[in-house]
């Protein structure tokens, strides 16, 4: 199905003959972008999936949503309002976390997870809607469930689709970024003069 795949990754990630993917963790920003062909009415691709957790990145009666399913207590949708033409089209998500990630826990501090997040859903370039989550997921998401690309193999993400969910159109490429947040020298000070004060104050 696919044409080629680029990643340039900067956090463990898998990838078996499949295609099928694992973040090791929500704290962190990321960039996922298809370049697909609609035939007629667009049906879906699952980029990810878990009905307890996780996010789901799909066409849906001709419109591209991107869904953030955050344990099954919330989940966060965007959905561009223009449904999509038949023929070639760019989606992009691009999801920015604020905070300063899992390197904060080397300092035993919790600080840096469980933050916001902006996400920008994408059509050829165009942005179609964007939304601040006020939290992320703090560590991993289920190890039981795929990211899977052309369809949803395990548990549904939304409520909004049924199983297997085939894209029946073509996914000429996939591009997927990840970008782990990086403690800054001033971020490593300041958290240990925090350890300190914490030790100091026991």
């Amino acid at each position: 199905m696919l044409a080629s795949i680029q990643k340039r990754l900067s956090c463990s990630l898998t990838l078996s003959w499949y295609l099928a993917a694992r973040f090791s963790n929500c704290v962190q920003s990321f960039l996922i972008s298809d370049i697909v062909q609609l035939i007629g009415i667009g049906e879906a691709t699952a980029l990810g999936d878990d009905h307890a957790g996780g996010y789901g990145f799909y066409v849906l009666n001709r419109k591209p949503v991107f869904v953030w399913n955050l344990v099954d207590l919330k989940r966060v949708r965007r959905e561009g309002a223009d449904a999509l033409t038949p023929g070639k089209h760019t989606l992009e998500f691009d999801f920015k976390y604020d905070g300063l990630g899992m390197g904060t826990l080397a300092f035993n501090s919790i600080s840096g997870i469980d933050r916001s997040g902006t996400g920008v859903l994408k059509v050829d370039g165009k942005e179609v809607a964007r939304q601040t989550m006020e939290r992320t997921v703090p560590l991993v998401l289920q190890w039981d469930e795929n990211f899977d690309i052309g369809a949803d193999t395990g548990t549904p993400v939304a409520d909004d689709y049924q199983l297997p969910f085939k894209f029946m159109g073509k996914l000429n490429k996939l591009t997927l970024k990840i970008d782990r947040p990086q403690l800054s020298t001033a971020d490593i000070e300041k958290l240990r003069h925090a350890t300190r004060n914490n030790r100091t104050s026991e």
